[in-house]
């Protein structure tokens, strides 16, 4: 039940109003997406010298904005819409994977096309044009502003010091379905940076330092293989990591880089085009055909039959990193079954595994959207008819339909599945008491929402 005061209630309505703004943000960049030819075209007809320059015409010309309108100047100026960041593209240029892996037809130095069944791929590289916008990094939410989210907007000035960025990308039927951008770039960076400072703080434990075990396993399961940067950037950040404190480590450390990946077309092509590249630098990694849920399944099985052991647990660190997804809003069913499963099946400080997400903050960030709106329904369901008829007919489809149930979710369509979740959401939150801000804050944070995904059937 929830029973808020007059002024935690226009509070919330605060958190609601940013919430729609978000969506209305989120929307500006999808525009100029679908726009983008037109851009260009811009780009191409006026003089564009300056940031300044760019911004206004995607403020203006792109997104039709009223740049003197006070609502609209404020809501740009809050959401940093038109801060939009230069980036310097031998920062991209220069990482280790483009600097030592290339792919190409060694003689022509064209693109590679090849049949695989019916479908045909193309596998090679595309360059930015002078000033192309693009989403550089993750969506960044400011939980001290009421969870508003800043989008990051940047392009590549292409001149003499700053050389066109070419991708590798891998096109199917002639849609792009890999690439390795500056987007992927970044988010994985981070990700590796956390995973490094916790196996730091792993082999500087006590129970680390107190194991007399010589021999230390590292475990490292990839699920989804993609074009293989996060392997070789891992693999080649922790071999950095273990060189440069060897004389702190008193210990044989052994690497196992294990991908999960179920599509055994992207198989094929990574072993016959990549493969032999990572072999000449070293990076050896082991892939394994098979579903990552089933794989997830097994390998917590194992762990747990495992915990006992007490010389085999302190041996032992498992990094787990999960890349099953493009976007937050195609990642829900693999996330949320993953994460229900970790979070209610294995207790890490006890196992030594870590599971890490790619774009987990952006997911979570979706998830809270949709709770905050669940929340204000919550709030409005006696007094509203539309919202008490939508739950209790969502009530009705999923306490009835006996062919509902969490073992056929792989099975149904995203819609229904998002209907799915707003009903476990619903039916989750109802039964709390909910008495003041204080407790929607709780359950809105990343805590609170990953709490909610160890409490619901997802």
């Amino acid at each position: 039940m929830i029973k808020l005061s007059k002024k935690d209630y226009q509070e919330f309505l605060i958190y609601m109003d940013k919430r729609e703004n978000n969506i209305i943000v989120s929307d500006y960049y999808n525009l100029y997406l679908d726009h983008k030819d037109e851009y260009k075209s811009l780009l191409n007809k006026r003089s564009v010298k300056s940031n300044e320059d760019v911004s206004n015409i995607f403020l203006s010309k792109i997104l039709l904005l009223d740049l003197k309108d006070t609502e609209t100047s404020s809501l740009i100026k809050e959401y940093e819409v038109d801060k939009i960041k230069i980036l310097d593209s031998n920062e991209y240029l220069n990482d280790p994977y483009y600097l030592n892996i290339r792919v190409d037809d060694n003689d022509n130095k064209k693109d590679i096309n090849f049949k695989i069944n019916n479908d045909l791929y193309t596998l090679g590289y595309k360059s930015y044009e002078d000033k192309e916008l693009f989403l550089y990094d993750e969506v960044e939410t400011n939980k001290d502003n009421y969870y508003i989210e800043i989008n990051k907007l940047g392009y590549f000035n292409n001149n003499n010091s700053n050389k066109p960025f070419k991708y590798l990308y891998l096109s199917k039927n002639n849609e792009i379905w890999m690439s390795i951008i500056p987007h992927e770039i970044n988010t994985m960076k981070k990700d590796i940076i956390n995973i490094i400072n916790d196996l730091d703080s792993y082999l500087n434990h006590s129970n680390f330092s107190n194991n007399n075990s010589s021999n230390i396993n590292i475990n490292i399961y990839i699920y989804g293989l993609g074009l293989g940067y996060f392997p070789y950037l891992l693999n080649k950040r922790i071999k950095e990591y273990l060189n440069k404190n060897k004389n702190n480590i008193n210990k044989d450390i052994n690497i196992n880089i294990n991908v999960i990946e179920y599509d055994s077309n992207i198989i094929d092509i990574f072993n016959k085009f990549l493969k032999p590249e990572f072999i000449k630098n070293k990076i050896n990694i082991n892939i394994i055909n098979i579903d990552a849920k089933l794989f997830n399944d097994e390998l917590i099985n194992s762990i747990n039959n495992n915990k006992n052991n007490i010389n085999n647990n302190l041996n032992t660190y498992n990094i787990i990193y999960i890349d099953l997804w493009h976007t937050p809003i195609d990642s829900l069913k693999t996330y949320l079954y993953l994460k229900h499963n970790e979070l209610n099946s294995i207790n890490n400080s006890s196992n030594n595994t870590s599971y890490y997400y790619w774009i987990e903050s952006s997911i979570l960030m979706y998830l809270r959207r949709i709770i905050i709106l669940i929340i204000y329904d919550l709030i409005n369901i006696d007094s509203n008819s539309f919202i008490n008829k939508y739950y209790k007919d969502l009530s009705s489809l999923y306490d009835i339909d006996p062919l509902f149930n969490i073992n056929n979710i792989s099975n149904i369509d995203d819609s229904r599945y998002l209907r799915y979740l707003e009903y476990k959401i619903y039916s989750y939150l109802i039964g709390m008491d909910i008495s003041d801000i204080s407790d929607i804050k709780s359950i809105i944070s990343d805590e609170g929402i990953l709490n909610i995904i160890k409490n619901i059937d997802v």
